[in-house]
């Protein structure tokens, strides 16, 4: 994968604090089924939220809020939508399991 300069490093602790103020803890394999339900659901794909590395480039601001205000006037309800996809298979894998 090749390197994306902008001139901005940050650790993956540094971008955890910026995305969240409380550490999030979730019961054990919630995360890995959650990754599972995401891979299904393909909610983060290029159709639904935007192709994440042409829009850092295409942003002009360099920090957190700018980005977030920059980034909900172009794709207002990725989010939203991308929630649902993932909601909606979550409860799939949930009752097929249940079986």
């Amino acid at each position: 994968m090749p390197e994306l300069k902008l001139g901005i490093k940050l650790t993956v602790d540094e971008i955890r604090s910026l995305i969240t103020r409380e550490e999030l803890k979730l019961p054990k394999y919630a995360a890995p089924i959650i990754n599972l339900a995401n891979r299904f659901a393909q909610a983060t794909r290029p159709n639904i939220v935007g192709k994440m590395s042409e829009l850092i480039r295409e942003c002009p601001y360099r920090n957190l809020e700018g980005w977030k205000q920059w980034y909900m006037a172009r794709y207002p309800k990725a989010i939203e939508n991308a929630t649902k996809k993932l909601w909606k298979c979550s409860r799939g894998l949930e009752k097929s399991l249940m079986k």
